[in-house]
């Protein structure tokens, strides 16, 4: 995926390549680990949380939040891919606002329609026309 500056939009083929070519071009190679920022301009964020044991029959996953801002306003998306649960969602917070489910997937991909998208981002002080 890939910031277009307004949304989060899929790469192309070409531009995945691209970015393959140059993170092994690095002097110390691609990035290690799940998630880093602002390596020579790149970020990146797992989509789903860590796994980690609670014991050795106990397995929990850890949310991942990745925390942007848009338009000077703070936004957090909270997500975790269900690994465990079976449950996959991701989940938009804003300060002093209550946690919103944007996208879930509980055996079938759910989304929010375009009047809620519009409606979450414009009350977050968001422009996305």
């Amino acid at each position: 995926m890939k910031w277009s500056g307004t949304q989060f939009e899929p790469a192309t083929p070409e531009e995945g390549e691209r970015y393959h070519e140059y993170a092994i071009s690095l002097p110390n190679g691609p990035p290690a680990g799940p998630s880093y920022d602002n390596v020579e301009v790149w970020s990146k964020r797992t989509v789903g949380g860590e796994i980690v044991s609670e014991s050795s029959t106990v397995f929990v996953e850890k949310d991942s939040k990745v925390t942007i801002e848009v338009g000077g306003n703070q936004l957090t998306f909270v997500m975790n891919s269900g690994f465990i649960s079976h449950e996959a969602y991701i989940d938009l917070a804003r300060p002093g606002q209550p946690t919103e489910r944007i996208w879930h997937l509980d055996g079938n991909a759910h989304r929010v329609n375009g009047a809620d998208y519009q409606r979450i981002f414009e009350s977050a002080g968001t422009n996305l026309r």
